[in-house]
């Protein structure tokens, strides 16, 4: 446990604004597929290029998070948006899309959206109430699936999983 001092009610803070600056630093600067940005963040998750990283740049950042805040991470990071939505679902930080509303996310969660095979996540970075759209940003993404992206998820979509914080 980290000698930070807690805040009352006596829990660390959440990681969520940290995990959300690392990815921001990804954005800002172009990580592109196989660079070794993206080769250390699957060897991070057992994975060699060529390979998704999709979850492994999610997994990099909640790791960076953590060792800069002191912390423990709460999950270990995967190398597939399913294995991080069970880590999640296990660390009791889940909420599943039939209980996710606007005002439950918050920036820095980990959204997720897809098919049984096919997870994609992102750390999301803006909530659009009014539209029930969340802005997140992704590995593995933009056009050609190549670089560090944002993209966007409404609550609506029946592709959409639900939220995990940590």
């Amino acid at each position: 446990m980290s000698a930070r001092r807690r805040p009352r009610g006596g829990t660390l803070p959440s990681l969520g604004a940290a995990v959300l600056a690392r990815a921001q630093a990804d954005l800002a600067v172009p990580v592109v597929e196989y660079s070794p940005r993206v080769v250390a963040m699957l060897a991070a998750v057992g994975l060699t290029a060529p390979h998704d990283w999709n979850a492994a740049a999610v997994s990099t950042w909640i790791r960076e998070a953590a060792a800069a805040a002191g912390q423990h991470s709460p999950i270990a990071g995967a190398a597939t948006g399913a294995g991080l939505v069970a880590q999640l679902i296990a660390a009791k930080r889940w909420i599943a899309r039939a209980h996710v509303t606007a005002a439950h996310v918050v920036p820095g969660m980990i959204a997720a959206r897809g098919a049984p095979g096919a997870v994609l996540v992102g750390v999301v970075s803006a909530i659009d109430v009014a539209h029930g759209r969340l802005t997140t940003i992704h590995g593995d993404a933009g056009e050609g699936h190549d670089r560090v992206a944002v993209r966007y998820v409404l609550l609506s979509d029946p592709l959409f999983l639900g939220c995990g914080g940590v």
